[in-house]
């Protein structure tokens, strides 16, 4: 097998596990906000019924405002991955952030 034919070389894996970790916390943040708002449309629907579009509305503009700030502060506290040291906090980074 001739490893010079790779897409991913051995002196970039450790990076590339790195860049993959990092992404992968934007993705639990992605998902933790979209199970918030699966929730809350659930509650704003049953609770409010015809203006449910306009609170759907306001709810969702709060949520997507609140993954922006996630993923801003994540890649602040992270140096956008770029800091040299693999980030320990990924995983327990939305386990700890305000629901």
């Amino acid at each position: 097998m001739d490893k010079s034919r790779f897409w991913v070389r051995d002196s970039t894996a450790a990076r590339s596990d790195q860049v993959l970790a990092h992404k992968q916390v934007h993705f639990d943040i992605c998902e933790l906000i979209s199970r918030q708002l699966s929730q809350r449309i659930a509650h704003v629907y049953q609770a409010e019924g015809d203006v449910f579009a306009l609170a759907f509305r306001q709810e969702l503009q709060q949520l997507m405002a609140k993954q922006g700030l996630m993923n801003t502060r994540y890649d602040q506290e992270t140096a956008h991955c770029c800091s040299g040291t693999r980030s320990s906090s990924g995983s327990s980074y939305c386990a700890r952030s305000p629901r």
